[in-house]
């Protein structure tokens, strides 16, 4: 029903120019909707949303199902996983969106599907917490809204495509004992590997003498300490040297344009300074 309705609001406004003339021209060929393509992205968004589900029921749920409740927790990993939330929400969006737009559709109709997309694919996870133990957090489901439409939201306000979200992953927790009894930390709730950055593009600002540097941007982050100690785990604050892919990768194709895109929403290891709670220098930070 939605593909639907931006078809034909884009139909229409095509269609609305002629008016004057009184002479209907028919509609663009620029957008032509490929059937095959379109079959193949849903059935692929599908796919991978049910893996995912999967994976987490086996890590997550299918020993803690509990009558459907809201909990907040803003306690746990120093907030972390929220601001996960968000990453995850955004790179979600922008997948489904890209892909979208392969099958034919116009970029606002494919970057509001990706913002819907994205969002109902984390609130899923939400709802399936409201059912377990952990219950349905409502900051999570307002970080899932959030993360989904910021690249709608850059799309319509062009200047903050320079700031972007990252995230970057090294195994810390990964497969020891968790908090809770008989779980064992897996990837998505290793939040000490996990570091999460928003990324400014400082190329706007650069004087044609310092045009090499637009390659590179600078990125504040956060992460999280002694996960195992619920009392006192603590979060950190890091600056670090990042890369921006958008100027580093030609954007000659609609293919290298997006895989520019898609690598600006990782930080890649480079050196960094943790500023809090204290200073501690990375000659490499992943």
């Amino acid at each position: 029903m939605l593909l639907i309705i931006f078809m034909h609001q884009s139909t229409a406004q095509n269609w609305s120019d002629s008016t004057q003339s009184l002479e209907i021209r028919p509609k663009s060929s620029e957008h032509q909707l490929n059937l095959t393509r379109f079959g193949i992205v849903t059935t692929s968004v599908i796919g991978v949303g049910a893996a995912v589900h999967i994976y987490q029921y086996n890590s997550w749920w299918k020993n803690y199902r509990r009558p459907f409740h809201f909990q907040e927790d803003l306690i746990y990993s120093r907030s972390v996983d929220k601001v996960g939330h968000v990453w995850g929400a955004a790179f979600s969006s922008f997948v489904i969106a890209r892909s979208y737009e392969w099958t034919g559709l116009s970029k606002p109709q494919s970057m509001w599907i990706g913002a819907v997309g994205g969002s109902i694919f984390q609130l899923f996870v939400e709802f399936q917490d409201g059912f377990s133990q952990w219950g349905f957090d409502r900051v999570d489901a307002a970080a899932d809204i959030a993360g989904g439409f910021y690249p709608l939201l850059q799309y319509y306000v062009p200047e903050l495509n320079s700031l972007n979200i990252k995230a970057s992953y090294y195994p810390r927790q990964l497969g020891k004992v968790g908090n809770i009894p008989g779980q064992k930390h897996v990837l998505i709730d290793d939040y000490e590997g996990q570091t999460f950055w928003l990324s400014f593009d400082t190329s706007p600002l650069l004087t044609d003498d310092l045009d090499f540097l637009k390659y590179f941007g600078v990125a504040v982050g956060y992460s999280v300490r002694d996960l195992h100690d619920y009392s006192n785990q603590y979060g950190i604050l890091l600056v670090a040297l990042d890369y921006n892919f958008k100027k580093i990768i030609p954007q000659d194709s609609d293919f290298l344009k997006a895989l520019s895109e898609g690598l600006n929403y990782f930080k890649f290891p480079s050196p960094a300074i943790q500023i809090s709670p204290k200073l501690i220098m990375f000659g490499l930070y992943f």
